[in-house]
Order: C-alpha cells, then structure tokens, then sequence
C-alpha cells in the first residue's frame, strides 16, 4: 500500500512536470532550429544560468552543434525530444 502511494505521488509530479514542460515545448516554433544557451534555457523554462550548466548542459550534450572556433549552439529538435521523454527527466531528477 505504502508503495503503490509512492508510485502515484511520483506520477503526479511527473504529469506536473510535463504539462509545465509542454507549455514551454509548445512554444517551439518561435525559436530557430539552432538555439542559443539564451534561447535554450527560455524554451525550457530555466531562468538561472547556474541551474542550467549542472542540471541541463550535461544532458544536451547530444543536442550540441560547434558553431565557429569555440560556440556552441543546440538543435531545437534534439532539445525538445530530450525533454518529451519522462525518463530523462527523471534521470535529471536523480543527479540533484
């Protein structure tokens, strides 16, 4: 009983998540298909540049395109695919 309490506290977070994840996502068409860290953390909905260098960036590493000698830019597809998948968020949620 105890764990089946557990499970539904932690499928409700995870539904919060998504659905203020998806208002964020749903937004994607206003934003180019390679992203700035600026743009990035606005599609995403993360306001403190700390919090996205030790909770995102190491994720998006698969999203990441060079651009020049030492820019980085992210593909927006790869951003918001990463995000749509509830196990990486959860796998995000771990490493706090």
């Amino acid at each position: 009983m105890f764990e089946e309490m557990i499970q539904k506290i932690r499928d409700s977070v995870r539904a919060t998540i998504l659905d203020c994840l998806h208002d964020f996502i749903s937004k994607d068409s206003n934003y180019s298909l390679a992203l700035s860290k600026k743009e990035v953390m606005e599609l995403i909905g993360c306001k403190d540049d700390s919090t996205f260098e030790l909770s995102f960036k190491p994720y998006l590493k698969s999203a990441e395109i060079s651009y020049g000698k030492s820019s980085v830019k992210w593909s927006r597809d790869l951003v918001i695919e990463w995000f749509s998948n509830p196990r990486n968020l959860q796998l995000q949620r771990k490493r706090k």
